[in-house]
């Protein structure tokens, strides 16, 4: 089930770190984050809902768009 108000936040918080306004569907690679960067935002992620993610789920090629990401914090915080 998809949280667009968390999806808000996510893409807010991408904003943020990058200062460029990303759609959900938007590939993160091809838009110009690289694994450190997408490490980087799951920590403000993870600081901001007040969680951590589990080490299985932290898999790079299963996190290919802010909506991928955003499901996955669905799983912790709702």
């Amino acid at each position: 089930m998809r949280n667009r108000r968390l999806e808000a936040k996510i893409a807010e918080l991408a904003r943020e770190k990058t200062g460029k306004e990303l759609t959900e569907t938007e590939n993160l690679k091809e838009s110009g984050w690289d694994e450190r960067g997408l490490v980087a935002l799951m920590a403000w992620i993870e600081e901001r809902f007040g969680f951590f993610f589990d080490a299985e789920d932290l898999q790079a090629e299963k996190l290919l768009t802010l909506r991928d990401l955003s499901e996955l914090t669905e799983k912790y915080v709702i």
